[in-house]
């Protein structure tokens, strides 16, 4: 004998041998690791055709996104030591993508900049990953996609601030 739930129709999927709803923030997290496989895949790809590091175009990106800054301000928000990030600032400004400033309140200061050239080289980047998003959300109402907004800054600032510790490897 099959028994019938009150509101279940059988034609539709809700019935008792359907599958569970799946837990929302479990399909969160599922989405979130899908999205960052896919921009780890364009950054790779992008990296390549500009021939240049991953740690480079983290520099370029948060430059644009955060204008000038000091280098060990930089070397810390991508995680990298000072000396390396030396490297890699000397690296990109000899392809004329940032300059080294000194500004006139405090001369001991080094900032660094964007220049025309890098701006050129990372806004279309940025464009494209906003063009993707508006396309993807095109159909949320603007309450939901505040929500969501909402949501996303709170991950990536935990991200960013809680600096997550890769676990221990399981023995084989």
């Amino acid at each position: 004998m099959v028994k019938e739930f009150a509101g279940a129709d059988p034609s539709d999927g809700s019935g008792p041998d359907a599958a569970p709803e799946p837990d929302p923030i479990s399909e969160m997290v599922r989405h979130l690791r899908r999205t960052i496989r896919g921009v780890d895949v364009y950054r790779y790809v992008l990296t390549a055709r500009l021939q240049m590091t991953i740690s480079e175009m983290i520099a370029l990106s948060d430059l644009a996104e955060f204008g000038p800054m000091r280098a060990g301000d930089l070397a810390q928000r991508i995680g990298l030591t000072t000396g390396s990030v030396t490297t890699l600032l000397d690296r990109l400004e000899g392809r004329g993508y940032l300059r080294r400033t000194r500004p006139s309140s405090d001369r001991r200061t080094v900032l660094i900049e964007l220049t025309h050239t890098g701006e050129e080289l990372i806004m279309p980047i940025f464009d494209a990953l906003e063009r993707v998003v508006r396309s993807a959300a095109s159909e949320v109402e603007p309450a939901g996609a505040k929500a969501l907004s909402r949501c996303l800054g709170e991950v990536a600032d935990a991200l960013h601030t809680q600096k997550l510790e890769p676990p221990e490897p399981r023995p084989c």
